[in-house]
């Protein structure tokens, strides 16, 4: 008898977890996908964001964002940091709506869009991230980075952009950067949000890692980072500097671990060298890269880098250069 229910134990315990999905998990409290109204307007941007709802699947919105809707988290409110911004102006909102669609979105298919991409984009001025006890509407002084990339001026708050939202990304520019586009804080926001977009790709097998990019490489020998004489040096053995995941920072591999050892960057692993490459890649024009490692000095590297940008560009339609040169008008 004791056999017999173990048995119908074990059986409702194997029916449970092999209904278990998880995306029918969703957060704690009031939650709706979309709980405004959609399009938010009927201005032509309104227009244009149900264009790129239809087409690529993610939601953009720019006003009625409340604090619980930047701070919620799958289980309850987020604890730390607590986030807040404002709406956008209409003379505000062309300007990100145009940076979406043309840095962003115009560099990646709809199909691998609607994959990966979150439900929404909250586009908010002055979006900042306080401790708590913090007045919200308060704006410090100096300068400072918030979650992702982005500097603010005379805002020590300023965050440029959140990616780690349960099921948003949200963006922010300063006036002084809409007034004045800098090329380079574009790039860093353009090229952070598409990377974020092929890593999940790659790691949910959207795309993949072409078999020759790992031939012939050597990820057992210990290399070295600064003897450029020897034969382990990095560059030499096909290994190129390591830009951070956000684009705020650059530095050479401290030894072969990074590459093989999973607790190094845990949402790259196991595909981190390869990840580096797309980086570079998006990040550096061809004439950039090579200026930065030289095809008769590191002729591997710039092999890899090879195999890199044209399996990107014939597969998946993907233009990893002209991600780094930007919308040419």
């Amino acid at each position: 008898m004791k056999q017999i229910i173990l048995l119908i134990a074990i059986s409702s315990i194997f029916m449970l977890t092999s209904c278990y999905n998880e995306g029918d998990v969703t957060p704690s409290g009031n939650y709706s996908v979309l709980r405004l109204e959609f399009p938010q307007g009927n201005n032509s941007w309104d227009k244009e964001i149900k264009d790129i709802h239809d087409v690529y699947g993610v939601y953009l919105l720019y006003k009625g964002i409340t604090p619980q809707d930047l701070n919620r988290k799958w289980t309850s409110l987020g604890t730390g940091k607590l986030y807040y911004g404002n709406d956008l102006t209409d003379e505000q909102t062309p300007y990100y709506v145009d940076f979406l669609k043309n840095h962003v979105l115009n560099y990646v298919t709809p199909e691998i869009a609607k994959l990966v991409l979150p439900a929404k984009i909250y586009m908010l001025d002055n979006l900042r991230g306080l401790n708590p006890g913090e007045d919200p509407n308060g704006t410090g002084t100096g300068t400072g980075t918030g979650t992702g990339t982005g500097t603010g001026t005379g805002n020590r708050n300023f965050v440029g952009l959140k990616t780690d939202g349960f099921d948003y990304w949200a963006i922010s520019f300063t006036a002084d950067q809409i007034a004045h586009p800098n090329s380079q804080d574009l790039k860093i926001k353009r090229a952070t949000l598409l990377y974020l977009m092929f890593e999940a790709a790659l790691q949910n097998k959207v795309i993949n890692e072409p078999d020759s990019f790992k031939q012939g490489i050597d990820y057992t020998t210990a290399i070295t980072n600064s003897q450029k004489d020897k034969p382990d040096y990095y560059l030499t053995r096909g290994f190129i500097n390591i830009l951070a995941r956000d684009f705020s920072k650059e530095s050479s591999p401290y030894s072969i671990s990074e590459y093989t050892n999973a607790s190094w960057d845990t949402k790259a692993y196991p595909y981190r060298d390869y990840l580096s490459y797309i980086r570079a890649a998006m990040f550096y024009t061809k004439e950039e890269f090579q200026a930065k490692y030289s095809p008769e000095t590191y002729p591997l590297v710039n092999s890899r880098y090879e195999i890199v940008v044209n399996h990107i560009k014939n597969n998946y339609n993907i233009d990893l250069e002209g991600i780094a040169k930007g919308p040419q008008k």
